[in-house]
């Protein structure tokens, strides 16, 4: 059987009734091309099943088109939002995302950016500020546009897309502290290489502090980011010599998991005990009681760091950090002391 010939890009340009070049512009840069001439090209390389030469594209652009973000975990549905919007963006700017994750082990991160860098990604997004000591030198080397999502960083190395961890920490705090309560608990993950966690604990502390309160660190708990680690913060949060009224957490998922524990357990919330969480995932809007929580723009995130990073491509001296906002989505899981 004679072998079906492989469409190419002049075949391309003659059914959608375009130039050679003007083809080859609509699938590199569809931004740049009328959008009738985009549509015609689109439809052509469906109905011929054309499939572009990546390689040969890359090596005459030096540019892959390709962007690669590493996370800290994909099991975490904050970041699942985040990628969404992020992955959205690129694809209307006309470049496709590589996902990898290293759950929150910097050697892994350092590996994944070497491996991504070597596959020929334009550009990296990070998450946050602080990762291994190699990282730096390695992205300095390689001279490879890089963005720190989810950082509030204005003096860190690479243009940054967050907010204040701090501020949000702060945020819960006077909210409880509004509704009367006094003694406190914080449920934060790992803070080892994590200066998100460290700022929000940070935020809740100086917050007690300046209204004359405290956490003792018998009261601070560290736990794995999952529900699951709500069985054991519950227990944890019951053997304190002194019961807290609120407890502050730091991801949404250790104050989800903590609430089911103590839904099974007989603990009323919020009649004996508050509970806030940090994120605003979809899952806190829908549980009983739903999650008072610190609310951040995850889309606005991943949006704006899509962008920026495109930006970064086509003049790396052009970045600019975007700071955004968060704020305190009052729920049902919070009430007076």
């Amino acid at each position: 059987m004679e072998k079906k010939k492989k469409p190419r890009l002049s075949d391309v340009a003659l059914l959608a009734g375009v130039s050679i070049g003007s083809a080859s512009k609509a699938l590199s840069e569809p931004d740049k091309v009328r959008p009738d001439t985009l549509a015609r090209v689109k439809d052509a390389v469906q109905r011929l099943g054309y499939i572009a030469d990546g390689t040969a594209r890359a090596l005459a652009s030096r540019r892959s088109r390709t962007v690669g973000t590493i996370l800290p975990t994909i099991s975490n549905p904050i970041y699942a939002a985040f990628v969404q919007a992020l992955q959205k963006q690129l694809a209307a700017l006309g470049y496709h995302l590589i996902v990898a994750s290293h759950e929150y082990d910097d050697e892994v991160e350092l590996d994944l950016a070497r491996g991504l860098i070597e596959r020929g990604a334009d550009a990296l997004v990070l998450i946050g500020s602080e990762h291994h000591p190699r990282l730096s030198h390695l992205l300095d080397s390689a001279e490879i546009p890089t963005v720190a999502a989810w950082s509030y960083s204005p003096f860190g190395a690479h243009p940054f897309v967050g907010f204040n961890d701090r501020t949000g920490g702060q945020i819960a705090v006077r909210h409880l502290l509004g509704l009367g309560h006094r003694r406190f608990a914080i449920l934060s993950g790992p803070t080892t290489g994590n200066e998100r966690q460290r700022a929000r604990i940070s935020g809740i502390i100086e917050t007690l502090s300046a209204h004359g309160l405290e956490c003792p660190p018998d009261c601070r708990l560290e736990m794995p980011f999952s529900i699951s680690s709500g069985d054991a913060a519950f227990r944890a949060v019951q053997q304190m010599a002194v019961a807290p009224t609120a407890l502050v957490c730091c991801s949404d998922l250790l104050a989800l998991g903590f609430m089911s524990a103590a839904a099974r357990e007989g603990l009323r919330i919020p009649d004996q005990m508050s509970v806030t969480g940090f994120g605003d995932i979809e899952i806190g809007k829908l549980v009983h009681p739903a999650l008072t929580t610190v609310r951040v723009p995850i889309e606005e995130i991943g949006t704006k760091t899509a962008s920026m990073v495109v930006e970064l491509i086509a003049n790396p001296a052009a970045g600019t950090s975007a700071d955004v906002e968060v704020d305190l989505a009052i729920r049902a899981s919070t009430g007076p002391a």
